[in-house]
């Protein structure tokens, strides 16, 4: 618990004290500074941080042992486990993983904030203080998936014909690490759809109900 406070105490401090949101170039260096942070504090942890980083890491030691050919003897996605199987040529070390997957994670989210939000201090602390940041210490398949998906969002900005090949691409790549990112190719349904009051009064129901049967919709 500490570490997370201490870190939504330095984004606030510095974010406030250097009035980050004033120009473009303080939130990017801010950004970097924050995530680099991030970054160090992720690879740095324990395989015993999480339930299932335990399990990733014995499947690394595993997967080292194993062939291409191979890859179907573990349950990962093949894209999981294309990237353990080349990682594992420079360092047989777990640890290599948990530092890989946390780099590109936190670049991944900086990178998206910066070029969608207009108060990186608040989507910073929101990052950590919603849990998010210590989710994605745990779930690395998930959270590698959606870190992919956050390049594909950029494409649906300007929706034309180039852009959604581009989006399906990146959505079935990141499929190939956590096969629920599938569920990214629905927002194709409603690209041209306006946002009316109809609109909003549906989505405000579908939302309801799906909180509600949550349980039975898993």
């Amino acid at each position: 618990m500490f570490i997370y406070l201490l870190l939504m105490t330095i984004i606030l401090a510095v974010g406030c004290f250097f009035k980050v949101n004033s120009t473009k170039n303080r939130q990017l260096v801010f950004l970097a500074f924050v995530f680099t942070l991030m970054a160090i504090t992720a690879s740095l942890r324990s395989y015993n941080v999480g339930v299932d980083t335990g399990q990733f890491c014995r499947n690394y030691l595993i997967i080292n042992n194993l062939g291409w050919e191979n890859s179907a003897v573990i349950r990962y996605e093949f894209g999981f486990f294309a990237f353990c199987k080349l990682l594992t040529y420079i360092s047989p070390d777990p640890q290599l993983l948990i530092a890989a997957s946390s780099c590109f994670i936190c670049f991944s989210v900086g990178r998206f904030i910066y070029k969608n939000s207009n108060d990186v201090i608040f989507s910073s602390f929101l990052f950590i203080s919603l849990n998010i940041f210590a989710v994605y210490l745990n779930v690395m398949r998930q959270a590698l998936a959606i870190a992919i998906i956050l390049y594909a969002v950029e494409f649906l900005k300007k929706p034309n014909i180039k852009n959604i090949v581009i989006y399906v691409l990146i959505i079935l790549l990141a499929a190939q690490f956590h096969n629920s990112a599938l569920i990214m190719l629905l927002p194709l349904l409603f690209i041209k759809l306006k946002y009316t009051n109809i609109s909003f009064i549906a989505t405000m129901i579908i939302s309801a109900a799906s909180y509600v049967l949550s349980f039975f919709l898993w």
